[in-house]
């Protein structure tokens, strides 16, 4: 028989050791078969194989992370001797020895180790990239015919497109997942022949129930089987769990698998079954018991790589990566940050030595690294960690376009996000159409994949249309967003009507700022409505959305001046938002207090100081405690409040806690804008314009005056580097120079000049009524 090249035993190690998936009905079962049957002629003593099975392992997937295909002359004599053994037992498969003829050169080795690895991950990238919820999957499942043949069930699934019942990428999913369930069954066929031949008939017997289970995609007969099982040695039971968990999750069985995995992790308590319980938890959004089973597997994969570093400190730096993520998304910030600086000193490390392997993954974790900054207002270090994660990914890109793109276009939007937050719009604006304009072209060729990332650019370029005011801009983008989630939310509700509410959401908000109340009013209760829905199936996830919704609703109302409205709604994201805070602190007390000074806001309105004041202290003592552990996030909020409370001092003439409240804020803005100006210093002269209006009132005008121009000469440097955001700004200030300062008319003429240009703001419009009334006067 014709000799396997020594690139088609590296392929076919590299199955058996399960750094890669066939995922061809029978080739990877046969290979499995081979290498176990060939492990026991590498030593025919159960004793001396059960004490080096273990480490060779470890040294064979050395070799195979290392190698370039061909079996060196250096490589451990173990090793070639194993590699021997195991070309003999193929040799015994036919058809995963014909599948491996092919292999022969190492082009064809890089082609197929390449389409190996996609093919092990195609599904789960493909349901990542799509967005879709792999809940949602399973009602279309459940409508193919998997108890017939593999042509029917592929015509049912044509027929459910042709309907419009699914999209084309739901169908493109629907067929990967069909080919996997056939080749699970295909794998089942084989092993399940192969221990009737062996003398297993039990566990055949067994397999074939799981088989049939699939075929007929009953969950409970799954639960049921290992059920009546449970009795077996530990060996059989492992590798009956290990079998159960994947049949559970190819059907999107997720209450078995969990109870699969438990039961797994109490007989082998590894940090390999640990860590795949963490991501499934994950997968599913069950966060807490996400991070404690990541810590498990971090402390055994530390222990393994004082041992074997080269073998255990990517798992090390993946691990900590995924828990870092779960922590940011709890602010749990220092936690957070420790982590992925730890992760990305290994991969940095790692990287040197193997950059193609490695570059990928220090781009992500300086990805994750810079959003944890950003949220924590650490701007520069943000900006500096998306600069390099975006080097790296475009020079990723520029050999491999196909696979890295998405990245590139993914950096792009976060940078846009960042200079966003700085006021920084033309630098913003750039990244978001660069993004858009990658997503768009990438689009073309798999839509169903990148149609969510092109919606999403879209919302974030109409938020930043919105920001300067340019709302005829801000509509299109926001239209044309919310007609692709729609879309998408008609075949994948539980995935995209999140994607709707948000975007009805946003929409609303432009709409109020136009004054076109009416009309957000319809997208605000509508997205409260989604909302409300979603949160009655998974209140964990949505009940957050539903306040922000509550509390977005009750600024409309109060704008409106339906205060009793406002009021109500108000109260009830307080009282949901308290009810999470307790559960979760670190993640919801924040919004606690925002709806604790948005009720302040509404009693100071409505001249009940008492309550105001009682909802405005509550509010700063909430985030004075937060600024202990997290003061850059924090500061600013602190300063927001004391700007709130010394307003309400100032209108019940309590000038001096007003002056001391005032000149705090002023303080921490100062601090703030002189590390991120383009942020901070927007705020210094709204607290300076405050300052001057309180002095003006005590009678202080020299002081007044002289915070007054302050704040006229920041608004003027800002106006001029940033019309769209600032110009109104400006104008009010000349406005207010005008009629508290006696300064010249002349400036009422040149801020009127500014505001005809923004005929669809309604706070343009609204000053010109101003100074149309000032100049009849």
């Amino acid at each position: 028989m014709e000799p396997l090249s020594s690139f088609a035993i590296n392929i076919a190690a590299g199955i058996a050791l399960n750094l890669w998936d066939c995922s061809t009905s029978g080739v990877d079962k046969q290979i499995q078969i081979a290498f176990n049957a060939a492990l026991k002629d590498w030593s025919v003593n159960s004793g001396i194989r059960g004490r080096n099975e273990a480490r060779f392992k470890n040294i064979l997937k050395d070799y195979l992370k290392n190698s370039d295909g061909i079996v060196k002359d250096d490589t451990d004599k173990e090793v070639i001797d194993f590699l021997k053994l195991f070309e003999k037992r193929i040799a015994e498969n036919q058809t995963a020895f014909n599948y491996l003829l092919s292999v022969n050169n190492k082009n064809r080795y890089d082609e197929l180790t390449s389409q190996l690895f996609k093919i092990g991950e195609q599904l789960s990238q493909m349901i990542k990239a799509a967005n879709i919820d792999p809940r949602d999957l399973e009602d279309y499942l459940n409508k193919l015919p998997f108890n017939k043949n593999k042509e029917q069930v592929e015509k049912k699934i044509d027929e459910l497109y042709k309907q419009r019942s699914v999209s084309l990428e739901v169908k493109e999913i629907l067929t990967i997942a069909a080919k996997k369930v056939y080749e699970r069954t295909g794998e089942l066929s084989a092993e399940i022949e192969y221990l009737k031949a062996t003398g297993n008939p039990d566990l055949a017997e067994t397999l074939k129930r799981i088989k049939i289970a699939i075929e007929n995609r009953e969950p409970d007969a799954l639960s049921e089987i290992y059920e009546n099982y449970k009795k077996k040695e530990k060996e059989n039971k492992i590798a009956l769990l290990k079998e159960l968990i994947k049949s559970a999750d190819i059907i999107f069985a997720y209450n078995e698998a969990i109870k699969f995995y438990s039961e797994l992790i109490d007989i082998e308590p590894t940090a390999e079954n640990y860590f795949n319980y963490a991501h499934f938890l994950q997968r599913f959004n069950f966060i807490d018991g996400a991070s404690i089973e990541y810590e498990k597997a971090l402390k055994i994969y530390r222990e393994l790589a004082r041992e074997k570093p080269g073998t255990y400190l990517p798992d090390v730096a993946m691990t900590l990566n995924n828990l870092a993520v779960l922590q940011k998304n709890k602010n749990e910030f220092p936690q957070a940050l420790e982590k992925y600086e730890e992760a990305l000193k290994i991969r940095r490390e790692l990287a040197r030595v193997n950059p193609k392997t490695y570059l990928p993954d220090v781009a992500g974790t300086l990805n994750n690294l810079a959003i944890l900054q950003k949220n924590k207002n650490e701007f520069p270090q943000a900006l500096e960690k998306y600069e390099e994660a975006l080097k790296i990914r475009k020079e990723l890109a520029r050999v491999n376009p196909g696979t890295y793109l998405p990245d590139v276009a993914t950096t792009l939007n976060n940078l846009a996000v960042l200079h966003s937050a700085k006021n920084e719009f033309p630098q913003a604006l750039e990244k978001y159409e660069e993004a858009l304009k990658i997503y768009r072209e990438i689009a073309k060729v798999t839509p169903g994949t990148y149609l969510p990332d092109i919606a999403m650019t879209l919302n974030n370029l109409a938020n930043l249309h919105s920001a300067k005011n340019e709302f005829p801009q801000a509509l299109k983008k926001y239209e044309e967003a919310l007609k692709i989630y729609r879309e998408l939310a008609r075949v994948n509700p539980k995935t995209y009507l999140p994607d709707v509410a948000m975007t009805l959401n946003n929409l609303a908000i432009l709409q109020k700022d136009k004054n076109e109340f009416t009309q957000a009013l319809e997208k605000h209760e509508e997205a409260l409505k989604i909302r409300r829905e979603l949160a009655r199936e998974n209140p964990g996830t949505y009940l957050p959305d539903v306040a922000m919704t509550l509390n977005n609703l009750a600024i409309l109302q109060k704008n409106k001046n339906e205060f009793p409205q406002a009021l109500e709604k108000y109260e009830e994201a307080l009282k949901i938002r308290r009810e999470l805070a307790r559960v979760n602190p670190k993640t919801y007390l924040p919004d606690v207090a925002t709806t604790l000074n948005n009720l302040a806001v509404l009693h100071s309105d409505k001249n009940e100081f008492p309550q105001a004041l009682e909802k405005y202290e509550e509010a700063l003592k909430i985030y004075r405690e937060l600024t202990r552990v997290n003061p850059k996030t924090y500061l600013p909020d602190v300063a927001m409040t004391l700007n709130n409370l010394a307003v309400l001092q100032k209108n019940k003439n309590e000038f001096p806690q007003a002056l001391e409240k005032y000149e705090e804020a002023l303080k921490i803005y100062r601090e703030l804008a002189m590390v991120n100006p383009g942020t901070y210093l927007p705020y210094v002269a709204v607290t300076l314009n405050n300052l001057a209006v309180l002095q003006k009132n005590k009678n202080e005008f020299p002081q007044a005056l002289e915070k007054y121009e302050e704040a006229l000469m920041i608004r003027t440097v800002l106006a001029r580097e940033n019309p769209e955001k600032y110009e109104i700004d400006y104008s009010k200030m000349l406005i207010m120079g005008v009629v508290v300062f006696n300064k010249n008319k002349t400036n009422l003429h040149k801020a009127k000049k500014i505001l005809e240009k923004y005929p669809n703001v309604f706070r343009a419009q609204s000053l010109l009524k101003v100074i149309n009334t000032i100049e009849n006067e």
